[in-house]
């Protein structure tokens, strides 16, 4: 680790106390001759809890002000605690993956929609759904596999309640 990446760790560990932090020197992949010029941070800290993501970016943008004026580039990854991510699994695995089981509601309460909705609503809702838990979009945030499962499971589980809602309501 660099002098750099030792720095912003402990200014991270420091600050929020997080429950996974990683600094990743990605210099190497850009041009130029600075060694210590674009880092990547990943963090998962229960103070984000109640921040928004742009909120998240604004506290470690202060919290390197300093920092900043020597590094090029630094790419955030915040993300909310795990347990949030856990409950949010809980709240969904009363309904089962398997279609024939689970009731309209049930599919409706899954994407986290309104029978309202218009079809075009609807499809909109889910793929953004989709894109959010979708387990290549984990992989490369580098987070452990077996949040990687979780996320597969709960892929399966909006595209069969999607799915259902589709064929209740006769989308093709």
């Amino acid at each position: 680790m660099t002098n750099m990446e030792n720095h912003l760790k402990s200014q991270l560990d420091l600050a929020l106390s997080p429950s996974y932090c990683e600094v990743l020197n990605e210099s190497s992949q850009h041009s130029g001759p600075a060694t210590e010029s674009h880092f990547k941070i990943v963090v998962v800290s229960s103070n984000f809890d109640e921040m928004k993501l742009i909120d998240r970016h604004r506290f470690i943008n202060k919290l390197f002000v300093e920092e900043l004026k020597h590094i090029h580039a630094l790419a955030q990854k915040l993300h909310f605690p795990i347990h949030e991510l856990e409950s949010l699994i809980q709240q969904f695995s009363a309904t089962s993956n398997n279609t024939n089981q689970l009731t309209v509601n049930d599919a409706y309460v899954i994407l986290g929609v309104d029978k309202s909705l218009t079809d075009k609503e609807l499809k909109r809702a889910y793929r953004r759904l989709l894109s959010q838990h979708h387990p290549d979009k984990l992989v490369a945030k580098g987070l452990p596999e077996e949040m990687i499962k979780i996320a597969n499971d709960k892929t399966q589980e909006i595209i069969s309640a999607f799915e259902l809602i589709k064929k209740d309501r006769g989308m093709r």
